[in-house]
């Protein structure tokens, strides 16, 4: 995955949304796979600002429980 401005963006917003502690390399995996799902979801929608797309779809998202597990 090509990593660029809007996944900086969303890697941001992420950290707003929830407070995930794990080992760094878990944690880039959860967020490299939400932002997938992101792009993936009818929440990008070019028809309106990126910023609104990605709080709107990480308002409704759950970070996956295996994340917590160490």
């Amino acid at each position: 995955m090509q990593q660029n401005y809007s996944f900086y963006l969303f890697s941001k917003l992420f950290d707003q949304y929830h407070t995930i502690e794990a080992p760094y390399d878990r944690l880039f995996e959860e967020v490299q796979g939400a932002y997938i799902l992101f792009i993936q979801s009818e929440f990008n929608d070019s028809n309106k600002p990126e910023y609104e797309c990605i709080c709107d779809y990480l308002a409704q998202y759950a970070p996956t429980e295996e994340i917590y597990t160490y």
